[in-house]
């Protein structure tokens, strides 16, 4: 079934700073065994995936010998290519929908948001909008290690204080 275009899911490593997407395209055999998983119903219905489920109980899709997610696979080849530092989030919040059109883009504090705002979380951590100095968790002072968010004003604080007592000494010319 062809909604859309069939660029892929996978970001590529990118220059510090940068966003960029290096596109997969799906063959039409690809896209075939995709759809040939999903029980595609009304677009206002959720499309029941009933392929492989990853161990945290999300729809997962094998393409060119990686695991992907399968609603960001229904999302790239429906609507196009997806950078690799945004999430697929769900608007009928059912983790088994892949419907493109129950889902959209967002940031990792989108999605903890949202988690949040539909009690889908216990996590204290998810609840926390600023670091304990202060600092907002954004998506531009933000990233994540091990599953835990940073500060990255923090982050680079602590780093030139780390480095101005760590610096080799200069050696003084006679």
């Amino acid at each position: 079934m062809a909604l859309g275009n069939k660029v892929g899911v996978y970001g590529t490593i990118r220059p510090r700073g940068e966003n960029m997407i290096k596109p997969i395209v799906f063959g039409e055999e690809e896209e075939k065994r995709f759809w040939s998983k999903v029980d595609i119903k009304h677009p206002d219905e959720c499309w029941i995936w009933k392929g492989a489920m990853s161990g945290g109980g999300y729809p997962s899709f094998k393409f060119n010998g990686k695991v992907t997610s399968a609603q960001r696979a229904a999302y790239a080849l429906t609507y196009g290519s997806i950078d690799d530092k945004l999430y697929t989030l769900h608007s009928c919040d059912n983790p088994k929908c892949v419907n493109p059109y129950h889902l959209r883009l967002g940031t990792p504090g989108d999605n903890m948001q949202d988690m949040v705002k539909r009690n889908r979380c216990n996590s204290y951590e998810a609840k926390v909008t600023h670091c304990p100095q202060g600092h907002e968790y954004t998506t531009e002072n933000t990233y994540t290690h091990n599953g835990y968010r940073k500060c990255k004003i923090c982050v680079r604080k602590r780093s030139l204080k780390y480095w101005h007592r760590n610096k080799p000494m200069e050696a003084s010319h006679d």
